[in-house]
Formats: C-alpha cells, structure tokens, sequence
C-alpha cells in the first residue's frame, strides 16, 4: 500500500509538475504535493480575481483555470494519497498540464491592454462598421479571435486585427470631425449674418452663438484608452 501510494505520488509530481522524487515517504510526498496543490490555487486566484478577466476572454479559458483551481483545491485537503491520486491517470494527467500550461500564459497576458482591445471591439468598433460594413468581417474575426480557447496562440493576429480598425475608426472620425467642423462655422456665420440689425438682446445673441458652438468638437483626433496600452 505504502509503495503503490509512493509511486502515484511521485509519477504524479514527476509528469504534471516536473519534479524528480526519486525517494520519500508517502508524507514527505504528500508535503511536496500540497505545496505544489496550494501554489496553483494561488495562482489560478491571482487570474480569476482580475476585475478585467471576464471581459477579455472566452468563457472556456474562464472554466479552465476555474476547473484547475478546484482540482488543486482538492489535492489539497486531507484525502489519503493513494484515494486523491487514483483518478488521474495519463489522460487526466495530461490535461492538467495542458491547464497548467495555460494557466502560466495567462499569468502573462497583459490584462489591461487585452481588456482595452475588448472594449474598443465593441461600442467603437460597432460605430465603425455602421459607417464602413466592408469592416464588418474584420471585426467579427477580432471578436471570434478574442472568446476563442486558442486566443493566446492568435494574439499576434489580434493586434494586428485591433490596429487595422483602430486606423479605420481614428481616419473616421478625423473626417467626420472635419466635416462637422466645416458645418458648425459656416452656421455660425449664416446666423451672425442673420442677426445683424435685429434687435435682440446682447446676451441673447451670445447665448445663441454659445450653443451653436456646443455642437462643434474641438478634438482633432479620437481619445481611445488603447492609446497607452502598446
């Protein structure tokens, strides 16, 4: 019993951790495991207490790190060695690395700046394609790219996605801006034209080319939050 439960310990730290314990006894092993059990669960608390993670990933990606923290939560308990280990046989051990593996590219993923692209894929970028709908498949393929399993595997191709729209909303509203612009002044002009001669109170007529003026947009270019997140 004692040499069954020492070796799924050891085979078990060996192929999903990487650790060589060639002795041992099945405390000392347990000890190991636990150490190990409780490192995860940190870690897959550090990703899933991100404020920032529900919005930037697809639900998948989200159940995995969940699943690997309730799996480590339960390496972790009292449960006899030999009972906690038996269920995990090659398949099940291979999964775990698969999830352990992407557990450690997530806590490197840069959060706030997969979060930004998220955002800007949806309000911003929605305004794009109402005005350009040639944008539209561009943007559904940044949408799918972000809530995919594999997004980590394409985020090359998801920044390069992000940077094309962005360029397209950024020249959008450079024109738009200008064309409202144009639209404001000459208004102004027109109604200054108009009220020449008319008696209308001072105050008035400023109150006038003051609301007038609201409606221009002084800011030559887009404030995106993605501005700082290269």
């Amino acid at each position: 019993m004692i040499n069954d439960e020492s070796q799924l310990a050891r085979q078990f730290l060996s192929e999903v951790f990487g650790k060589r314990c060639v002795s041992g006894s099945p405390e000392t092993l347990e000890s190991v495991l636990r150490i190990e059990a409780c490192r995860i669960q940190n870690n897959c608390r550090d990703v899933l207490l991100s404020p920032l993670l529900p919005a930037t990933v697809g639900s998948r990606v989200w159940q995995e790190i969940h699943q690997l923290e309730a799996t480590f939560i339960a390496l972790a308990n009292d449960t006899a060695l030999k009972e906690k280990l038996a269920p995990y046989g090659r398949r099940e051990r291979e999964k775990l690395k698969a999830q352990l593996e992407l557990l450690k590219r997530m806590k490197k993923l840069d959060f706030w700046k997969s979060y930004l692209i998220a955002r800007f894929s949806e309000e911003p970028a929605s305004q794009l394609v109402f005005l350009h709908p040639e944008l539209r498949e561009r943007l559904r393929l940044l949408r799918q790219g972000l809530s995919a399993r594999d997004f980590l595997d394409n985020w090359p191709t998801i920044t390069r996605s992000f940077q094309t729209l962005r360029k397209h909303y950024e020249k959008s509203y450079k024109q738009l801006h200008a064309r409202r612009h144009k639209v404001v002044t000459e208004a102004t002009r027109q109604l200054r034209l108009r009220m020449r001669g008319r008696k209308l109170a001072r105050r008035k007529s400023k109150e006038f080319i003051t609301r007038l003026g609201d409606l221009d947009c002084r800011r030559k270019r887009p404030v995106l939050e993605t501005d700082h997140s290269e």
